[in-house]
């Protein structure tokens, strides 16, 4: 194990003071006095008390302070006082609060250290990183094959990166073809949101078996991204990335296989009170200091849009430490003061085009969509399984979004035992599904072979899980809890476009909801879904218009609904209050004026009041059970009540075969059977005394119910 580098090389915190053996290398927050001007000043953190002329021509690194407001590399020249320096170079562009390092550069030393680089071979040779913080201003560049860097914990080694200028740019960039790495104990720290900057960055190579290992990456664009013909497997243990500018994990093509075992990838939104002016993009605080690192962050202000909407924008300048600007105006009644949550852009935790791998124990929380499979064309995304995984947006569009363009796919992906809740549970900032999980492709075979496993989905804006277009989707003993946060007119889960939907074991509740928020639906599955339908021993709960809402026109064997607890009693009970005329020899469909309940709309006494009518999506198996009562008859050989389906098929009957009978009469009738949306049965009476016969009216004597079973 080779130690690098010596002392000279190394830089200790700013509050530190110097040794004769050490450089420094600071970090406070301070501002400078405007474009072209070379003074630097800080009001909160003063320079080192001791040795001050020992910061001449120590490099410095001023965020946002450079061209079109990237990073002012250069040199002080002259220590003016504890809180004063002025620089080599002036600044071009005035800032506040910037983030500012300074010390020995040691992006040459490093870059010589990996030039030179020898074969590491069996894992048994490494380069140690000792602690401290390093101020790195370019790419630090691996081209060798097999290499292995390690520092001395996540905490105690720093890469202090801080680029010049605004291009993209990788801290450690790996250009090695067939190559082995392992990177692991030590931290990378970028320059917040102001240039698109990566941690490690995997250019368009093959790799064997690369290890990243608890790492601890901090405010960069993306924390490890990889190129279009990356293949092989890599392997995330225990690392840490934290207010990714645009992606935590950016998978931009590349056949890689991702594994992924423990960590953390974080994007917060802190909460704030802003003042916003009418029709405008002026952006006012007082309590809480702008700063230069702000610009480019995503700012959603409740009630500041358009006719009272939520405005999402982008802090487009800083312009005091009490103003800033955004790149969208408020609404035209959107001045006043207004709460608002500020915080980087980050559109995934997770970012995938193409590969698979196994995902475990790694908490995805924040951006727009922390888990994003999105392949596009030509692309494939297979394999992937997901355990233990934690995902939560807060504040973004779903935890786990699946998007498939033109003819990328998403085959064969399980998870199991995972968390993806609240997707825009606050209500601020509201934009795009909303639901935990979704999927929305171009057709039902873009998605294949979805399973999800005792997973939860939950505390969302509108939905627990929506699925357009997928091949084969299994829920087995997931949870649906507290989605339908603003109202109850989404379904906890739903389902268009798809071939085959099981839904097994399941549970839809509400327990942790205001009372009186519910989902409209528990289960929505729209006329578009073929193949089959499976719905067994689930639990239904807090549901609003009905637990399930079907459809479609499946029928056995391909639709099964059975074992179901909580469906609810859903049907009608009517009866006729008057006589009604049965014509001789001729059966006469029954009337019925007058309903005891009707929960459904499945009896109308007005409109087809003969007919019992299974409603719109609610197909399923039902009870049905119905009589009629005769005056005294006498003649003929036959009283008969009959049941008939959809005007059609005769599927039940009662017979009195004795003739003359003189007695009043009471027939009975049950039946159990399966239904589909729109299906409807009727009670006929029958009889043959050779002239019309009246039945007796009331509920007692003429009545018919129809009930759903599950």
């Amino acid at each position: 194990m080779t130690m690098w580098p010596a002392d000279t090389m190394r830089c200790s915190s700013a509050m530190t003071p110097r040794s004769s053996a050490a450089s420094t290398c600071g970090k406070s927050i301070m501002s400078t006095t405007g474009g072209g001007i070379a003074i630097l000043t800080t009001s909160q953190v003063a320079w080192l008390t001791t040795d001050l002329d020992g910061l001449i021509e120590l490099e410095i690194a001023v965020v946002g302070a450079g061209a079109s407001g990237g990073i002012l590399i250069t040199t002080i020249t002259t220590v003016n006082s504890t809180t004063n320096v002025t620089l080599a170079a002036t600044a071009s562009t005035t800032v506040f609060f910037a983030t500012t390092n300074w010390g020995t550069d040691s992006t040459s030393a490093f870059n010589t250290m990996l030039t030179n680089t020898v074969a590491v071979t069996g894992g048994n040779t490494r380069y140690q990183l000792q602690p401290g913080a390093y101020l790195i201003t370019d790419e630090l560049t691996v081209s060798a094959t097999a290499f292995a860097l390690h520092g001395a914990g996540k905490l105690a080694t720093v890469l202090l990166f801080r680029p010049a200028g605004t291009a993209a740019k990788a801290c450690l960039k790996l250009t090695g073809s067939n190559a082995v790495f392992t990177i692991a104990d030590f931290g990378i720290e970028g320059p917040y949101a102001c240039c698109p900057t990566y941690a490690i960055q995997f250019t368009a190579q093959t790799y064997y078996g690369c290890t990243l290992e608890n790492l601890f990456i901090n405010r960069v664009d993306s924390g490890l991204r990889y190129g279009s013909v990356l293949t092989s497997d890599m392997t995330m243990i225990n690392c840490t990335i934290l207010e990714p500018g645009t992606y935590g994990i950016a998978g931009v093509g590349g056949t890689l296989g991702l594994n992924i075992r423990g960590g953390l990838i974080y994007q917060y939104l802190r909460p704030y009170t802003v003042t916003t002016t009418n029709s405008s993009v002026n952006l006012s605080a007082a309590g809480f200091t702008f700063y230069q690192g702000m610009i480019g962050m995503r700012i959603a202000v409740a009630g500041a849009g358009t006719a009272g909407a939520d405005l999402v924008a982008k802090i487009a300048t800083v312009t005091s430490s009490t103003t800033a600007t955004m790149d969208t105006a408020a609404g035209a009644a959107g001045g006043g003061s207004h709460s608002a949550l500020i915080g980087p852009n980050t559109t995934a935790g997770i970012y995938m085009e193409q590969g698979g791998g196994y995902w475990f124990d790694c908490d995805v929380v924040g951006g727009l969509k922390p888990i994003w499979l999105n392949p596009g064309n030509g692309q494939s995304i297979n394999f992937l399984f997901m355990t233990q995984m934690s995902g939560d947006s807060a504040n973004g569009d779903g935890t786990l979004a699946i998007t498939p363009t033109g003819t990328g796919v998403v085959s064969a992906l399980k998870a199991s035992n995972c968390w993806f809740a609240s997707a825009n549970a606050s209500g601020i900032g509201a934009s795009g599904a909303q639901v935990a999980a979704y999927v929305n492709s171009p057709g039902a075979t873009s998605v294949r072979q979805l399973s999800f496993v005792g997973c939860l989905f939950g505390n969302s804006n509108k939905g627990g899980m929506y699925v357009n277009g997928a091949t084969g989707v299994d829920l087995v003993g997931c949870t649906f809890d507290g989605n339908g946060v603003t109202s109850n007119t989404y379904p906890a889960a739903q389902f268009a476009t798809v071939n085959g939907v099981k839904v097994d074991g399941c549970t839809f509740r509400h327990l942790v909801m205001t009372p009186g928020t519910t989902d409209k639906y528990s289960v929505q599955v729209d006329a578009s879904v073929t193949g089959s339908l499976t719905l067994t021993d689930n639990v239904f709960k807090d549901w609003g218009t009905a637990a399930v809402l079907n459809s479609t026109t499946l029928a056995e064997p391909n639709l099964v609904i059975k074992g179901n607890a909580g469906l609810g009693t859903m049907g009608s009970s009517a009866y006729n209050s008057a006589a009604q005329s049965i014509n001789n020899a001729a059966a006469t469909a029954l009337t019925f004026n007058t309903n005891l309940f009707d929960n459904s709309g499945v009896h109308s006494t007005s409109t087809n009041p003969t007919r019992f009518t299974v409603p719109t999506g609610m197909g399923g198996f039902y009870s049905f059970v119905g009589c009629v009562s005769f005056n005294t008859l006498a003649g003929g050989n036959n009283r008969q009540l009959q049941l008939w389906k959809n005007g059609a098929t005769q599927v039940g009957q009662t017979t009195f075969p004795f003739a003359n009978n003189a007695a009043p009469l009471t027939l009975e009738l049950a039946w159990q059977g399966q239904l589909a949306s729109g299906d409807y049965l009727e009670l006929y009476a029958y009889q043959d005394s050779g002239a019309a016969a009246n039945t007796v009216g009331g509920e007692p004597s003429t009545r018919g119910s129809l009930i759903r079973l599950s």
